[in-house]
């Protein structure tokens, strides 16, 4: 990820709020009409740096993890007219560069239940304007200021059963686009937000940013900012599902439908596998 001002504004901030916290097994607070009537699963397995290794969680388990080239490119954006601020910097021997940067990264799975099994593609890409300033030589000693970005993750599920064979479409996406009226530490709030389809059902996902967050001996704690972590997914306006990517728990709605629940599980351990967009403050 970037060296840019918001991810190290947002370290500094959760780092030391953190420190303030006794240290026992945090997770966030769900909300509790939900929570009576749903099941918490915790992932195993996700600690392994390259995630390759399967993965089980209740009743569900994955094969190895399948994973192509993670690919980070990078284009000079030239501009033939100078600036008065880059004529000032060139004479201290300092460079301002724009680049266009994109990464891509894809990675293929199956997930199975007691019955079950689906396959899992996906393919994640994301697109950034970042000024660099400092000596173009020296890596270490430029500051990455992010301009902008656009991010979009996509994924098949497809059912290897008889009874279920509509395959179901995964879709997320999400754009920034930096304001130069933004104050310092200011988080920015970068919505994401999606669909799970088989063009018949649909639901809906969209990534939540809270501050309330509960220990192992259910104690609460509440910081003054919202940390993107959990994916709340709705069908037809209810809540059927909550992704917990902090404490890596899925909550799954106890009347859900046993092939539905295959599916949501399939989604979402595809969005905590992905490499590109895992930053603490989800950029």
């Amino acid at each position: 990820m970037y060296t840019s001002k918001i991810f190290i504004s947002t370290i500094f901030i959760v780092s030391i709020l953190w420190g303030c916290i006794p240290q026992r097994q945090m997770n966030v607070a769900i909300p509790a009409q939900f929570k009576a009537s749903a099941q918490k699963i915790h992932y195993e397995g996700l600690r392994n740096e390259w995630r390759q290794r399967p993965l089980h969680f209740g009743e569900y388990s994955t094969s190895k993890i399948k994973r192509g080239w993670k690919i980070t490119y990078s284009k000079y954006d030239r501009n033939n007219q100078a600036s008065s601020l880059e004529r000032v910097l060139k004479a201290f021997n300092i460079d301002r560069a724009n680049f266009t940067e994109t990464e891509k990264d894809r990675f293929h799975f199956t997930i199975k239940d007691k019955d079950n099994i689906v396959d899992v593609f996906t393919k994640e890409e994301r697109v950034s304007e970042i000024t660099k300033i400092g000596k173009i030589s020296n890596r270490l000693g430029q500051i990455d200021d992010q301009k902008s970005f656009q991010y979009s993750f996509s994924g098949a599920i497809i059912p290897q059963s008889i009874t279920n064979k509509n395959p179901w479409k995964l879709f997320l996406s999400s754009q920034y686009e930096k304001r130069n009226d933004r104050k310092l530490f200011e988080i920015p709030n970068i919505p994401e937000e999606g669909i799970i389809t088989n063009d018949i059902d649909t639901i809906k996902i969209k990534m939540i940013r809270i501050n309330q967050f509960v220990n192992d001996k259910n104690q609460a704690y509440q910081i003054p900012f919202g940390v993107a972590s959990i994916y709340e997914m709705r069908i037809d306006n209810e809540v059927c599902a909550i992704l917990d990517t902090w404490g890596k728990n899925i909550w799954l709605y106890n009347d859900l439908d046993k092939h539905l629940k295959l599916v949501i599980a399939a989604s979402s351990t595809a969005i905590l596998l992905r490499r590109i967009n895992e930053s603490i403050g989800g950029y």
